[in-house]
C-alpha cells in the first residue's frame, strides 16, 4: 500500500472521526515529499512549486468566521457579506459583540434585524453579550458548525478586510472606473482555490494584505441610499504593482500595520484538528503540525523555516515572507474608514491593539492615512489611487438587496 494512500486514509479518518486511529502522517513528516523550486515567492512557475501531498477529500463550501460589533462595523456589515457572497462563499460564522451594539440605534438595530433575516442558510449570527467574552478579540470558529458543515475552506478575516481577486495592477482612476462600473460578478474564489491548490496538497494559502486610508473623507461617505464603503475609499499605501507595501522610517512616525507590511492572513485548506477549531489570523503556529506547505496564491512557497533564516528550530517552523512579486488573491485592508470612523474605535473599541500601546491605533495612527494632515503629508508619496473594487459597488448593493430584508 502507497504512502500517499496511507496519508489520504488518515486525513479521512481525522475529519470524519474514529477511534484508535493513529494521525501520526498528520504531523507531516511522512505525508508525502515536499518538492520546491524556490523558497521566496519570487514569481516561478506554480506548477514548479508543488507539494506532492494530495488534497484532503472535503468538498464542504467555503467559511469565513469574522468578528463584528454594530457600533462600529453597521455601515459595511450588509456589504461585506454581500461582497463576499459575490465571490461564491457561502456559509459565515459572525460574532456579534452585543457589548458593543446599540439597538436603540435606528441604523444599529435595521442591520441587526436584516442579519437574523439573512437569506444564507449557511450564515449564522452568534451573539455574545457577556462582558469577558465581549472583550476576547479573537473568537474560535464554533465547533459545533464547524463539525456539521465540515467546510473544505476557512478563513479568519475582519469586517475592515475584503479578499480581491484580481492580476492586474491599479490602472486609470477612480473616477473612471465609477464612470464605467458594471454589473459583472467578481471571479470565484471557490474556482480558484479549486484550481490552484486542490490538486497540490497546500495546507494554507497566504493573501496578503494592502492597507487603505481614508481618501479624504473625515466623515463616513456610505449609507442605505449610496454605495458601499470600499466603492469611495481608494486610496492605499503601497505601489501600483502591489509588490512591497512597507513604509520605512522611524518607529514613532510609521503605523506598525505598514512598517511591517500589513501582515496577511491565511485561508485553511481542509481544516482538521486543532486548527478547525481554534482562531488564526496573521501568525501560523507551524510548531503543532511542522506544516510548510504553506503558499502565496501563485503557488510560491509562502515561508521559510526558521532554520533557513538562521534563528533556530525553536517555535514556530516556518515564517511567512513578503511577496516580491505581485498576487492575484489579497487583501484589502481598510483600516481606517473614515477619519472620525477610525478615531472613534481607536478611542472606544475593546481590542488587543487598544490594550497593547504599541500597537493600538490611535488617533496620530488615523491621521497618517487622512490627506491634508501633516502626518500624512510626511509619507504620501507612498500612496497610490487603487480602485479595483469601485466597479463591484453596484453589484454588490444588489446581492445585499437579495439577501436581506430591509
Amino acid at each position: 500500500m502507497s504512502k500517499m494512500f496511507l496519508c489520504a486514509f488518515f486525513i479521512y479518518i481525522q475529519i470524519h472521526g474514529s477511534s484508535g486511529v493513529s494521525s501520526e502522517c498528520l504531523s507531516g513528516d511522512t505525508c508525502g515529499e515536499l518538492v520546491a523550486a524556490s523558497d521566496d515567492g519570487a514569481g516561478s512557475d506554480p506548477s514548479a512549486m508543488v507539494l506532492l501531498q494530495r488534497s484532503h477529500q472535503v468538498n464542504g463550501p467555503m467559511c469565513i468566521n469574522a468578528q463584528a460589533a454594530l457600533e462600529y462595523e453597521h455601515h459595511r456589515l450588509l456589504d461585506w457579506i454581500a461582497y463576499h457572497n459575490l465571490l461564491g462563499i457561502e456559509c459565515f460564522f459572525l460574532h456579534l459583540d452585543m457589548c458593543h451594539s446599540n439597538l436603540s440605534s435606528p441604523e444599529q438595530l435595521r442591520v441587526y434585524n436584516a442579519l437574523h433575516a439573512m437569506q444564507l442558510p449557511l450564515a449564522h449570527v452568534i451573539e455574545h453579550d457577556d462582558g469577558i467574552i465581549c472583550d476576547t478579540y479573537e473568537r474560535d470558529p464554533p465547533a459545533n458548525l464547524m463539525s456539521s458543515i465540515r467546510p473544505k475552506y476557512l478563513m479568519n478575516i475582519d469586517l475592515d478586510e475584503y479578499l480581491v481577486l484580481d492580476s492586474g495592477p491599479c490602472v486609470g482612476t477612480a473616477e473612471d472606473a465609477r464612470a464605467h462600473q458594471s454589473l459583472a460578478k467578481p471571479p470565484s474564489i471557490i474556482d480558484f482555490l479549486e484550481n490552484t491548490v486542490s490538486q497540490q496538497g497546500v495546507g494554507y494559502m497566504y493573501a496578503h494584505r494592502h492597507t487603505y486610508g481614508t481618501s479624504g473623507y473625515t466623515k463616513q461617505p456610505s449609507s442605505p441610499s449610496t454605495m458601499p464603503e470600499f466603492y469611495f475609499l481608494d486610496e492605499r499605501v503601497g505601489n501600483c504593482l502591489r509588490t512591497d507595501p512597507r513604509i520605512s522610517g522611524p518607529m514613532d512616525e510609521i503605523p506598525e500595520t505598514v512598517r511591517m507590511g500589513d501582515l496577511g492572513k491565511v485561508i485553511m485548506i481542509a481544516p482538521f484538528g486543532d486548527d478547525a477549531y481554534h482562531y488564526m489570523g496573521h501568525f501560523i503556529d507551524f510548531a503543532n503540525m511542522k506544516n510548510r506547505n504553506t503558499i502565496y496564491p501563485n503557488g510560491t512557497r509562502a515561508c521559510k523555516s526558521l532554520v533557513d533564516l538562521h534563528m533556530g528550530a525553536k517555535g514556530l517552523d516556518c515564517r511567512p515572507v513578503l511577496p516580491s512579486t505581485p498576487q492575484n488573491l489579497f487583501i484589502n485592508h481598510y483600516v481606517t474608514g473614515a477619519l472620525e470612523d477610525c478615531m472613534k474605535k481607536g478611542r472606544t473599541a475593546q481590542s488587543r491593539r487598544r490594550k497593547n500601546s504599541m500597537t493600538g491605533r490611535t488617533d496620530g495612527e488615523c491621521r497618517f492615512y487622512h490627506p491634508g494632515t501633516s502626518e500624512y503629508e510626511k509619507h504620501k508619496q507612498f500612496m497610490v489611487t487603487d480602485a479595483v473594487l469601485v466597479k463591484y459597488g453596484a453589484v454588490t448593493r444588489n446581492r445585499a438587496a437579495e439577501i436581506f430584508i430591509l
